[in-house]
C-alpha cells in the first residue's frame, strides 16, 4: 500500500525556512519599534524643549515693563547690586552648575510664574532655575518685598540652562555672560538649554559631547535618555524700544 506524506529531508527544510521567516520578522518588529521609539522621543524632546523656551521667552519679552511707564523704569534683570533679594538673583556659573535667571517686571496679566494673582501695579520678580532635571521658577514681590506663593515646576526634562546677555558696546553688540546693572542694560537674552525626551532611545553612537553657551559640557553617556542642545535668542522689548527711541531722537 502507497503512503503519502513528507519525508524526514522535507520536514528539515520546512522547519529551517519556517525559522528563517520567524527570525525576519522578529528584526523587522525590533527594527521598526526601534525606528518608532527614537520618532517619539525625538518629538517628546521638541515638545518639552517648545514649553520650556515658551514660558522663558515671554517673560524675557516683557522684561522690564512697567505699567505707569511702558518702556523701562528699573533694570529688567535682577543681577549684582539691582537685586532686591539674594535669593531671587541672576547668577552665572562657569562650571557645569546652571545658570538662573530673575526677571523683574509688572505683568499685564496680573500673574506670577506660579500662577498667582498680583495686583495691577505690583512689582515682582520671576526667578526661573533648573532644579532636579525641571525648569521651575519662584515669584517674588519688590512691590510688598514678599515671596509669592510656592516654587513651580514648569517643564520637566530640562538638565541645564546656560544665558548670556547682549549688550552695547560702543555700536557693537557684545554677548557677556555678566553685566554691570548700573552702567549697562541687556537688549537681548540668549537662552540655551540642555532638554531630555523622558525616554531611553539614543543614537547609538551616544559618546558625544554636548556644549552649552559658556562651555558647560555634559556627555550623552551620562543620561539613559536622549538629550539635546535647543538655544534660542529673545529681544527685550523694553530695552530695544528705548534705545531705538533715543536713536531716533541722536541721543
Amino acid at each position: 500500500m502507497k503512503q503519502t506524506g513528507i519525508t524526514l529531508i522535507e520536514l528539515l527544510i520546512t522547519l529551517a525556512i519556517s525559522g528563517m521567516v520567524a527570525s525576519l520578522a522578529i528584526r523587522y518588529y525590533m527594527v521598526t519599534s526601534s525606528l518608532n521609539g527614537k520618532a517619539i522621543a525625538q518629538q517628546l524632546l521638541a515638545s518639552n524643549a517648545s514649553v520650556a523656551m515658551s514660558f522663558l521667552r515671554d517673560n524675557v519679552r516683557d522684561a522690564g515693563f512697567a505699567d505707569d511707564a511702558p518702556w523701562v523704569s528699573y533694570s529688567p534683570i535682577d543681577i549684582g547690586d539691582a537685586c532686591i533679594n539674594s535669593n531671587y538673583c541672576s547668577t552665572s556659573y562657569d562650571d557645569n552648575t546652571s545658570d538662573t535667571l530673575a526677571i523683574r517686571y509688572n505683568p499685564t496679566n496680573n500673574m506670577s510664574c506660579n500662577g498667582n494673582t498680583v495686583s495691577d501695579e505690583e512689582v515682582i520678580v520671576n526667578h526661573f532655575y533648573v532644579d532636579n532635571a525641571s525648569l521651575r521658577c519662584h515669584s517674588y514681590s519688590v512691590t510688598n518685598d514678599t515671596p509669592i506663593g510656592t516654587p513651580v515646576v514648569l517643564q520637566n526634562y530640562i538638565h541645564a540652562m546656560q544665558i548670556n546677555y547682549w549688550i552695547e558696546d560702543a555700536a557693537n553688540m557684545t554677548r557677556v555672560s555678566e553685566f554691570d546693572p548700573a552702567t549697562e542694560t541687556p537688549l537681548a537674552i540668549t537662552l540655551s538649554l540642555l532638554v531630555g525626551s523622558g525616554l531611553p532611545y539614543r543614537s547609538v553612537d551616544s559618546n558625544k559631547d554636548l556644549v552649552l553657551l559658556n562651555e558647560a559640557t555634559f556627555n550623552e553617556s551620562s543620561f539613559d535618555e536622549r538629550v539635546q542642545i535647543v538655544q534660542s535668542t529673545f529681544l527685550i522689548n523694553t530695552t530695544f524700544k528705548l534705545k531705538k527711541s533715543f536713536d531716533a531722537m541722536g541721543l
